[in-house]
Formats: C-alpha cells, sequence, structure tokens
C-alpha cells in the first residue's frame, strides 16, 4: 500500500514540476530528490542496522534435470500464478510509455502526472478494499477473477485516444493491481517446495519486471513513428491473452469431477498450487504487502 502510494504521488509531484520548471529543471529536482532519499535511505538502514546476516548453507538437495534448468518454473501451477504478471507488467510497460509520448504530442502535458498515477490510485482504493471487504474463497478462484477484473478495461484500450477514457480505463484496471500482487505471493507460497520458495517468490516481480521490458521497447519503437492507434491495440491485445486464458482455465476447472468429501477433508500437497481449505489468508496477507514492495513493476 505504502508503495503504491509512492507511485501516485511521485508523477503528480513530477508532472507539476515538468509543468511549473519546465523538462531541464524538473529533471534536475528529480535527480536531487533522489539522491537526497538515497542518503535518508541509507542513514537510517545505518541507524537501524540493516544488514545482511550470514546464514548456514541449506543442506544439498538432490534434484531432477527438470528442476535443475527450469527451477520454480517447473512446480505445478507456477506457470498459472506467472501468467497474469505478464499481462500487468506489460500493461506498465506499454503505459509508461505511451502516456508521456501521447499527452506531449497532443500538447496536453498537464495530463502526465494524473494518467501515470491513475494505475496506483486504483491500486491504493483496490488494496484498502480488499483489505476491507471480505471475500470468502479459495486462492485460485480470488486469482481469476482478479485477473479478469486487471484484463476487462484494458481490453478497451484500443478506444482509448481521448485523455479521459485512458485514464479512467487505467484506475479501473489499477483497482486489481495490489490485490493481484498479494494473491500471487500466497499461491507462490502454497505452490512452492521448501527448497524453491525463496527463488520462486523472485519470479513474482522478475516476471512482471520482464514484461514490461519488452513491452516499453515495443511501444516505444511504435510511438516513434507515430502509430498510436497499433500500440493502444498492442496492449489490447495482451490484455485480451491474458483474459482468454483465465477463462479457459476457469472452464476446465469446471469441467473437472468434483472430488469425495474424505478428498475435500485431507490438505492439498504443497506441490499441486491448490490451497488448502483450512488455510486462512487473511494473516498472510501481511507478510505478503511486505513482500509486494520488493517486487513492484
Amino acid at each position: 500500500m505504502l508503495e503504491e502510494a509512492g507511485f501516485v504521488l511521485a508523477p503528480l509531484v513530477a508532472g507539476a514540476a515538468l509543468v511549473l520548471l519546465g523538462p531541464r529543471h524538473g529533471y534536475e529536482t528529480a535527480a536531487a530528490c533522489f539522491v537526497a532519499v538515497m542518503a535518508l535511505y541509507l542513514a537510517a538502514a545505518h541507524r537501524h542496522h540493516l544488514t545482511p546476516t550470514r546464514n548456514r548453507a541449506p543442506a544439498a538437495v538432490p534434484r531432477n534435470p527438470r528442476r535443475r534448468w527450469l527451477g520454480p518454473l517447473s512446480l505445478p501451477g507456477m506457470p498459472a500464478i506467472l501468467l497474469p504478471l505478464l499481462v500487468m507488467g506489460a500493461l506498465f510497460g506499454g503505459t509508461g510509455i505511451l502516456v508521456p509520448a501521447y499527452t506531449q504530442h497532443e500538447h496536453a502535458t498537464a495530463w502526465l502526472g494524473p494518467l501515470l498515477a491513475a494505475t496506483s490510485t486504483g491500486g491504493v482504493l483496490g488494496g484498502i478494499a480488499y483489505a476491507a471487504l471480505p471475500w470468502r474463497s479459495d486462492l485460485w478462484h480470488k486469482y481469476r477473477i482478479l485477473t479478469l477484473g486487471l484484463t476487462t478495461p484494458a481490453l478497451l484500450l484500443f478506444l482509448a485516444r481521448p485523455l479521459w477514457l485512458l485514464a479512467i480505463l487505467l484506475l479501473i484496471a489499477g483497482l486489481f493491481v495490489t490485490p493481484l500482487f498479494i494473491n500471487a505471493f500466497l499461491l507462490t507460497d502454497a505452490t512452492a517446495t521448501d527448497d524453491m520458495r525463496i527463488e520462486a517468490n523472485t519470479w513474482i516481480g522478475a516476471t512482471a519486471d520482464v514484461a514490461n521490458g519488452i513491452m516499453a521497447t515495443i511501444t516505444g519503437t511504435l510511438v516513434q513513428a507515430q502509430k498510436w492507434d497499433t500500440a493502444l491495440l498492442t496492449l489490447t491485445c495482451c490484455a485480451a491473452t491474458g483474459a482468454a486464458a483465465t477463462l479457459l482455465q476457469m472452464s476446465q476447472h469446471r469441467a473437472r469431477p468434483a472430488r469425495s468429501d474424505v478428498g475435500e477433508r485431507q490438505p492439498a500437497p504443497a506441490a499441486t498450487g491448490q490451497p488448502t481449505p483450512a488455510v486462512d489468508a487473511r494473516p498472510a496477507q501481511v507478510t505478503a504487502v511486505s513482500g509486494v514492495t520488493d517486487h513492484h513493476p
């Protein structure tokens, strides 16, 4: 939540600096703020003794060749966890390049801050709502619903030539960002085995970041040629892919035969990726939120 709030405040301040000070002095101001914040952070780390500690090396665990080369990707359920994060990262990377270029093209620099802050504004509101409202359901069902919530407004991005419509769509999509990250960390903890749990959690942020960089490059190429409609359509196609994959997973889940009562009362193995009915996700979300701050795209 704090990270999302920072992603709201920073674009608004940066946009105001660009409008009031101009590009050069706004950039210099941002650089000075960055250096000052890093100095304060290092001073706080020194004061609170935030130094790395050495843990004993874990005992060597024999791995099969598939796990050796694929790592956490070889675990059942991990690809399904990472797919929505790929879509999310692509949307972040594309809009991060498209918004500044498009506002400059439309001579509407005043829209830059609000547009860049729209997704994170939705993330703050969605995170508050997710924490406050009761939602009794298993993690996989939540994850699929949240993925559809993220991708549905993004399906209309190809229509978002008006800046106000682009802001609304980004705000609505952002409502599902923080809950998606929370559930991704919880599902990863339920899916990964002990020897891969830490590595599997790093894939959450890495997956979104890789997609972010790739889509930023693609969008930058299209924007350079001023192909705005193609850039928006590309983002729409990314969202459509995520929505279609999620709907396919939901249909396959419904098509599976119901398990017996005895099977339902037994906890699922950790490697299956399916949460156990007895797990209460609410207390675990405190840990998940702290992990989100380390891996946000």
